[in-house]
């Protein structure tokens, strides 16, 4: 009887592998810590949005008539409480029109974390015909945002584009 050499079979050492699974591990751990990310820039851009959809629904209302054209502090919206509203009327120089201008933000009932984190408030104005420019409120510079140092009156509407003046 012959006797075989024992001959080496080809495969992968003990090292080899635990280096092979720690590079995998990492490359898992940098895929989780990228999903985590876009997780939360989705959770915004979805809050951005509904907020964006909240503050134009409310000032088509306004716009309609459905509702008072007056200002109003931050109160919860009818549709939604979990975000408030806050309308300012700005008169403006040109008779008969004003600035309204509806804000919107998420509401926090925790002071705390107003304090911590100040939750901005998304805000869309737009001219409307106003026939008691007395009866508007003075204007609020959006939460964090410089006045603009112009008051109501010195406010001048633009100027219409070239080929649109009657």
């Amino acid at each position: 009887m012959k006797r075989r050499a024992a001959t080496l079979v080809g495969g992968f050492s003990l090292l080899e592998i635990l280096v092979a699974i720690a590079m995998l591990a990492a490359a898992l751990a940098a895929l989780a810590q990228l999903a985590a990310i876009g997780r939360r820039h989705l959770d915004g851009s979805l809050e951005k949005a509904r907020a964006a959809r909240l503050a134009a629904n409310r000032l088509e209302l306004l716009a309609a008539g459905a509702e008072p054209l007056e200002a109003r502090d931050a109160q919860p919206l009818p549709e939604d409480p979990n975000w408030e509203c806050r309308v300012d009327v700005v008169p403006l120089a040109e008779q008969g029109l004003a600035e309204v201008q509806v804000g919107v933000r998420r509401r926090t009932l925790d002071a705390a974390a107003r304090q911590q984190k100040e939750v901005a408030w998304l805000t869309f104005a737009r001219w409307l015909p106003h026939d008691d420019p007395s009866a508007a409120a003075a204007p609020r510079p959006a939460t964090g945002a410089p006045a603009t140092g112009a008051s109501p009156k010195q406010r001048q509407p633009a100027a219409a584009p070239r080929g649109l003046r009657p």
